[in-house]
């Protein structure tokens, strides 16, 4: 078997190595990549403010009921509602959830 070598600054890997190495760093860049979007994501679900509230769906319901926070819905039929990211950030800051 027939093995290049990739050579920089007097180090040097193989072509194997440094394919490994290249799709280690790829899959670390699709990862962030994914936690990027979804830290900068505008608008949540009911089940993502759930989760970063760490609360159960009757109690997001509650505060939903009480205007703690306004759910924004998107369509006619079947609709979807979400909740602004920055709403929930500030309540959050603002120590009021």
């Amino acid at each position: 078997m027939v093995t290049k070598n990739i050579s920089k600054d007097n180090d040097t890997i193989s072509l194997k190595e440094y394919n490994e190495l290249k799709s280690i760093v790829l899959d670390i860049k699709e990862m962030v990549s994914r936690l990027v979007n979804e830290a900068g994501k505008e608008l949540l679900t009911p089940k993502e403010v759930c989760k970063i509230l760490k609360i159960g769906r009757s109690t997001y319901q509650r505060y939903v009921d009480a205007g703690i926070f306004d759910q924004i819905q998107i369509g006619h039929n079947n609709s979807r509602v979400y909740v602004k990211r920055l709403e929930i950030e500030r309540l959050i800051d603002e120590g009021r959830i």
